[in-house]
């Protein structure tokens, strides 16, 4: 099963969620949400006639939401969240030389640089857990996260 060749998801994740079961995005996971969950069933939102009616409204939408951003990139890989109180980096083989030290850097901040070794240990728990084998697991990273990343 691990030898058969499956194309690598993409690199690059971009994803905007309400609720915390809905924080996973290909390899990234949020682990905890922060703050409180936006309930309203409603949102009035009145523009200025000067400013643009387009970006305003998905600002103040997106203000509302959470984000989990990642972009592999070789041996780097960063990450942009808004939001998420801990995130988890579910890499799978062949979408990062994991023979080789890995840079994480999340909303700015370096996080991790260094070796992350594969194991079967969690490549069956994920596969259990996710209940996914076109992509098998090779390594978990996991962090706690402080600080909102700065987005356009």
């Amino acid at each position: 099963m691990l030898a058969r060749h499956r194309p690598s998801p993409s690199p690059v994740v971009s994803h905007w969620f309400r609720y915390p079961a809905h924080g996973r995005a290909d390899w990234l996971w949020q682990g905890r949400f922060m703050g409180e969950v936006w309930e309203a069933d409603q949102l009035t939102i009145a523009v200025s006639p000067a400013a643009d009616r387009d970006k305003f409204i998905a600002d103040v939408v997106k203000g509302k939401l959470a984000y989990l951003g990642g972009r592999i990139e070789g041996r780097n890989i960063t990450l942009n969240t808004r939001r998420c109180a801990r995130v988890e980096l579910l890499l799978p083989m062949g979408l990062v030389d994991l023979t080789k030290p890995i840079l994480v850097r999340c909303n700015g901040k370096r996080r991790y640089d260094r070796l992350l070794e594969p194991s079967v240990r969690t490549l069956l728990e994920t596969a259990y857990e996710r209940w996914e084998f076109q992509h098998p697991v090779a390594a978990r990273l996991s962090f706690s996260v402080r600080t909102d990343a700065e987005l356009d």
